[in-house]
């Protein structure tokens, strides 16, 4: 007869702590600082459903930059780990070049948090040209990491799942940056950013200890990513209505339709496809939506509809076999 102490040994419970607790973090710091920024999560996510509450960021302030600095500390220690250099071929696993690109774009939220704080502690005016600076500064650190790194690898692109997921992915990494390019003055979207980021972070982990499917983490990562995206549309909409979730959705789909269109590569610079969309936001469809400069608000509106129809379309016929590829061509 197999004994309850044999059993709980074998048990899913002993099997992570065993897994998770490990000789690198002695003291128990990264744990500590993980079970700190889940409590942060949960309790500011209680609030969910007060508009006015922004995540208790607004009832709260005093609480902000010690909220930023938690969650930054547990990235930071993070890197008391040892990992491969490679990436494994399924891909969702964590390698040193994505726990830097982690911390990176981490930071761009979390820097945008920052001086959402401090205008509204001092009472400033936004200045919607810093969220271009930041973006461009984010994507510069990103590629200064991979240099670093003696094994690059695409974060989605070499992930091994079906094409029109990856491709969906890649969709959302758009957005996500059009939404910090835009600079909505609300902590709820930059810091469900965070949450994404860092619970990604932590799914990774389960994998590589073999404590999660591949395909499991990949369909947790997949909805995460849609919840973003309804949040970051709600949030918007409240803010501004209509035009304002169309004039994100310009931004990144047209973004996102230059950067993987069919042209040639030398005209898919990323920076310089977000130098144009950030003098495109603020010179063009600001001062549209004020007072129909240039543009009205109903052309902004077909323009958006047009440009997420065809980063739809592209992305069914980027996922067709090759065959189909051909004879639709």
């Amino acid at each position: 007869m197999i004994s309850t102490s044999k059993l709980n040994e074998g048990s899913l419970l002993a099997r992570v702590v065993k897994n998770l607790v490990t000789k690198e973090d002695p003291l128990h710091l990264h744990k500590s600082l993980g079970m700190a920024c889940l409590t942060s999560f949960l309790w500011r996510f209680s609030y969910i459903t007060d508009p006015s509450a922004d995540l208790a960021f607004a009832y709260f302030p005093q609480f902000t930059l010690v909220t930023i600095l938690l969650h930054l500390f547990l990235n930071l220690s993070s890197f008391e780990f040892h990992l491969p250099e490679k990436r494994i071929s399924s891909g969702y696993r964590i390698w040193p070049e994505y726990r830097l690109h982690s911390l990176v774009f981490l930071f761009r939220s979390l820097l945008l948090m920052t001086i959402y704080w401090h205008e509204n502690l001092f009472d400033i005016e936004p200045n919607y040209w810093l969220n271009g600076l930041v973006v461009l500064g984010s994507m510069a650190a990103a590629d200064l990491a991979s240099a670093s790194c003696k094994h690059q690898s695409s974060t989605i692109r070499a992930l091994q799942a079906p094409n029109i997921v990856k491709y969906y992915f890649s969709v959302m990494q758009f957005c996500a940056t059009a939404t910090c390019l835009y600079g909505l003055r609300r902590f709820t979207v930059q810091f469900y950013f965070v949450m994404i980021i860092q619970c990604n972070a932590f799914l990774m982990t389960l994998r590589r200890k073999n404590l999660m499917p591949h395909q499991v983490g990949v369909v947790l990562y997949g909805i995460g990513l849609v919840m973003g995206l309804a949040l970051a549309i709600i949030e918007y909409e409240r803010a501004g209505g209509l035009d304002c979730v169309r004039s994100v959705t310009l931004v990144a789909c047209s973004a996102a339709f230059w950067r993987m269109g069919p042209w040639s590569e030398r005209l898919k610079n990323k920076y310089l496809i977000w130098a144009a969309e950030c003098l495109f936001l603020n010179l063009i469809i600001r001062p549209s939506l004020e007072s129909d400069y240039l543009l009205s608000r109903s052309q902004l509106g077909r323009l958006a509809d047009t440009s997420m129809l065809l980063v739809v379309l592209y992305g069914i016929f980027t996922s067709l076999p090759n065959k189909m590829k051909r004879k639709v061509t």
